[in-house]
């Protein structure tokens, strides 16, 4: 391999005329995270099913996912020094075992051996992260970042949505299930193992309190939008089967929600992600946040599972689980001259903080308040944002006159 052609500086982003290039030679990340999160879909659509099946309470449910999310959260903070000392590939095949034990422990019936599975999966799921938004945002060109990054969380989209649609066909209970996880992350390690990856040039940081108030500084209103895009996403992953089992949906008809909110999702995300590149990004994202709340309380409204509801569901997956890759991108236009792994770091922190205090949050809402405050709160959240989002235009517009 060609050491220098390969070659990835994290601390600064290259020019180069050649994007479209640039975008092909990421094929390996983007086959990896498919794979990767296949295995984690798997994970995360078992889970809840199970323990709708054992009538787990829902409060030890948001418990498990908070633990799950506090794993993605410590593996945002050990990613960047673990990926830079061990480089991508060796750091991709160390994350074989932990995705593994994180699978088959599901097969117990122990909610504290789940709960240490899902700690494990999810930092397995962080430091996955923290390579592929580190690998992405330092080789593409800032003129096609947001498409680079909404290629490579479709990818992971995509992962998720085809492990809920072959549960739609295998048991989610069964011992199939768990096979077909651990045979996917297995495949995405050898990929990763025979594929070209990029070496990362190492260089020491230092001041890392002082960078990270700068950068939260430097691009606030996108690392707000990124919270409540981990807010939304984890209350959905981990309550779903719950709202519709509230509608009367069979455990078995359940993982079809999931199926539908990924696909909508998956099929917009890249849209958006080239979308956001020729308009006034915040602009679209006020109307996909304002789109997403509109879904929500048509969601609440809804009644009998019909079409309808479907439509709304996929809507919904469109507009609220699609953002992340656009404001992590306009925090990255926003410093360009911090380090790629640094505000990776910020970023995927921002996000996990809101993973991990949402689960909890949202199930003692929903014990005592019912199923249909998931997108209530939903709802809620979408609005804030597209009034954050105006604000914020208004002030930056006000501060343009002045000048």
């Amino acid at each position: 391999m060609n050491s220098t052609r390969n070659s990835i500086d994290p601390e600064h982003i290259d020019d180069s005329s050649s994007q479209t290039r640039r975008l092909i030679d990421l094929w390996p990340i983007f086959a990896w995270m498919f794979l990767f999160m296949i295995s984690n879909g798997v994970g995360i659509t078992v889970m809840p099913v199970l323990a709708v099946l054992q009538s787990i309470p829902n409060w030890v449910l948001g418990i498990i996912g908070a633990i799950y999310f506090a794993g993605m959260f410590l593996g945002y903070f050990i990613g960047p020094p673990f990926v830079r000392a061990m480089g991508y590939k060796s750091s991709a095949l160390l994350l074989l075992p932990i995705m593994f034990f994180g699978t088959i422990v599901l097969l117990t019936g122990s909610t504290t051996l789940w709960a240490v599975g899902r700690c494990l999966a999810g930092l397995g799921v962080g430091v996955s992260y923290i390579i592929a938004e580190s690998w992405v945002a330092a080789r593409a060109h800032s003129s096609i970042r947001m498409t680079a990054l909404s290629i490579y969380i479709t990818a992971a989209i995509f992962g998720i949505l085809a492990a809920q649609a072959a549960l739609t066909r295998i048991d989610p209970s069964s011992l199939w299930a768990m096979a077909f996880g651990v045979i996917t992350i297995i495949v995405a390690s050898a990929l990763i193992a025979i594929a070209p990856v990029p070496e990362i040039a190492r260089r020491h940081s230092s001041n890392h309190h002082g960078r990270s108030l700068r950068i939260i500084r430097g691009a606030v209103v996108p690392l707000f939008g990124v919270f409540v895009s981990g807010i939304l996403f984890s209350i959905f992953v981990t309550f779903y089967p719950a709202f519709g089992a509230h509608h009367g949906m069979t455990p078995a008809s359940v993982p079809l929600i999931g199926v539908i909110v990924m696909a909508g999702a998956a099929f917009v995300q890249p849209i958006l992600g080239r979308l956001a590149e020729h308009v006034a990004a915040y602009r679209l994202l006020m109307i996909v946040a304002i789109g997403s709340s509109c879904a929500s309380i048509g969601l609440v409204m809804s009644g009998d599972v019909t079409i309808s509801f479907y439509v709304l569901i996929a809507i919904w997956g469109a507009t609220a689980l699609t953002t992340y890759p656009l404001y992590g991108g306009l925090a990255y236009a926003a410093l360009p001259d911090e380090p790629t792994f640094d505000v990776a770091r910020i970023v995927l922190i921002a996000y996990g903080v809101a993973e991990i205090a949402a689960p909890p949050l949202m199930g003692v809402m929903i014990d005592v308040w019912g199923a249909d405050w998931l997108f209530r709160a939903a709802a809620l959240f979408g609005g804030l944002l597209a009034a954050i989002i105006l604000i914020a235009q208004r002030f930056r517009r006000e501060a343009a006159t002045r000048e």
